[in-house]
C-alpha cells in the first residue's frame, strides 16, 4: 500500500475535514468505553496504559477496542525508561577485545534496542494521533462544536 494510513474518521473531524466525501460512511465506529489493560501487563505498564487511556480520552478518539495498540505503546515506554536507564549506568559504549586480543570499543547494545523501541512507539503514537504534528492538526474547538441546522439560514427583517 502507497502513501499514507488513512486517518480514522474521528481524527479527520477533530482535524475540521466536514466533507461527507473525505469521511468514510462504512467505516467502522468507535466503541464507546475505556478499553481494559490485558490481565499480562506489568504494573508499571498499567500505569502507563492507564496514561495512554485518559489522554485518548481528553482527545475524543478513545475506542474500547483500542487496548492492542495502547498496550504495545505501554510497554514500549516502559522499556525505553529500562534501557535509558542501562544506558546510564552502562554507558553508550564499552571495551571489549575482538578476535586477535586487541582492545576494541563497542556500542552498548541497549541503544540500538532503545532506538528501535522509540521508533516504534513514536509510529504507535502517531497511529493513535499523540505525535505533536498530529496534535498540531487537531483542534479541541471544532470536536466540541456541535453542528448548527440554523447556521445556514440568513436573518430577514
Amino acid at each position: 500500500m502507497r502513501g499514507r494510513k488513512p486517518a480514522p474518521p474521528e481524527l479527520k473531524v477533530l482535524k475540521g475535514e466536514s466533507r461527507p466525501s473525505r469521511l468514510r460512511p462504512d467505516h467502522a465506529p468507535r466503541v464507546q468505553g475505556a478499553p481494559e489493560p490485558p490481565d499480562w501487563l506489568a504494573a508499571e505498564e498499567r500505569e502507563e496504559f492507564e496514561a495512554y487511556v485518559e489522554k485518548l480520552d481528553k482527545l475524543g478518539v478513545l475506542s474500547a477496542t483500542d487496548d492492542g495498540v495502547i498496550a504495545m505503546a505501554a510497554m514500549r515506554r516502559v522499556e525505553i525508561k529500562t534501557l535509558s536507564a542501562d544506558i546510564a549506568a552502562q554507558g553508550h559504549t564499552f571495551e571489549g577485545i575482538d578476535k586477535n586480543g586487541n582492545p576494541i570499543v563497542r556500542a552498548n547494545p541497549a541503544v540500538g534496542q532503545r532506538n528501535a523501541a522509540m521508533k516504534h512507539l513514536q509510529s504507535l503514537e502517531a497511529s493513535m494521533g499523540l505525535t505533536p504534528s498530529d496534535r498540531g492538526r487537531v483542534s479541541s474547538t471544532k470536536a466540541q462544536k456541535e453542528e448548527n441546522p440554523f447556521a445556514d439560514l440568513k436573518r430577514h427583517g
